[in-house]
């Protein structure tokens, strides 16, 4: 198991912290830093004997960000696979995001810097509904344990109006004061203009983006984990990147077509999601 840290050697955890689950207390931290992992980057939880509280840390954990790996002393890798892919779905629309800017950084610096502010607000913004999502998903998964199905749909369906109300106040403000916001963080006219307009287009969809952050994380709570990789990959990949390159240069909007893409796509991740969501196939998963 210490030999697969080896190539965070160079890295050095320098993006994030290591979280390491432990069945007990025996690790000794300081041996580890010929791997390139000093203290105060190390996160230890002990004490999980059971294979599932194990499994459960895991994919909670692979949905932060702040956690640049994690290491798991699990006595099998049966189930192991299904954390992996909890990390697989947010790459994938981590991913499309690159393409995005990608796209943008063809309208010059001022473009990019105003995209680059707008995105930074938007997602300081949701993290509330990040965690409320990832709430949703912990009590689905404990619905599902306990054979109550509908007790699942039910705490999911109320995350999601939870989330709505949440979001819909977010991005009345955002719409509202929106220039005010953008003039916090300086920067020239041009990439103010910019993320003003990303800030407002992009607000537009946070009725949907209630929806649909709630129930892709639902999903992972239920263990179809394969449904939102496959929704975020043709979301975010197949869908997303093209529109954007297509309404920004063909269809000649600039960067305001990159941020209807993105408010296109995400609506359509939700609306999918909550029609599968209803099919209730999920429901079938052993958790």
């Amino acid at each position: 198991m210490l030999a697969n840290l080896r190539p965070f050697r160079a890295d050095g955890f320098r993006h994030g912290a290591l979280l390491w689950l432990a069945r007990d207390d025996d690790l000794y931290a300081p041996g580890l830093v010929r791997f390139g992992i000093e203290a105060g980057q190390l996160l230890v939880v002990s004490g999980l004997r059971r294979q599932e509280d194990m499994l459960w840390a895991m994919e909670e954990a692979l949905r932060c960000r702040a956690v640049r790996g994690v290491v798991a002393e699990m006595g099998g890798a049966g189930r192991v696979g299904r954390a992996g892919r909890v990390g697989e779905a947010g790459g994938v629309a981590g991913a499309g995001g690159i393409g995005l800017t990608r796209v943008t950084a063809i309208f010059g610096a001022e473009a990019l810097a105003g995209y680059v502010i707008a995105i930074r607000i938007i997602l300081f913004a949701i993290l509330p509904a990040w965690g409320l999502s990832n709430a949703a998903a912990t009590m689905v998964g404990q619905g599902l344990g306990a054979g109550d199905p509908a007790r699942a749909e039910r705490a999911a369906w109320i995350a999601c109006k939870m989330n709505l109300a949440f979001l819909g106040a977010v991005s009345i403000v955002f719409i509202a004061f929106a220039p005010a916001i953008v003039g916090i963080f300086g920067g020239t006219s041009g990439a103010s203009a910019v993320a003003v307009t990303g800030l407002r287009i992009v607000s537009i969809g946070f009725v949907f983006y209630a929806y649909g952050m709630v129930l892709t994380a639902a999903f992972n709570g239920a263990g179809a984990v394969w449904t939102p990789t496959i929704l975020n990959f043709f979301c975010f990949w197949m869908w997303e990147i093209p529109l954007a390159w297509g309404l920004a240069l063909p269809g000649g909007l600039e960067t305001t077509g990159v941020y209807i893409a993105m408010t296109v796509s995400f609506s359509t991740l939700a609306v999918v999601s909550a029609v599968l969501f209803r099919r209730g196939r999920w429901k079938l998963a052993t958790v």
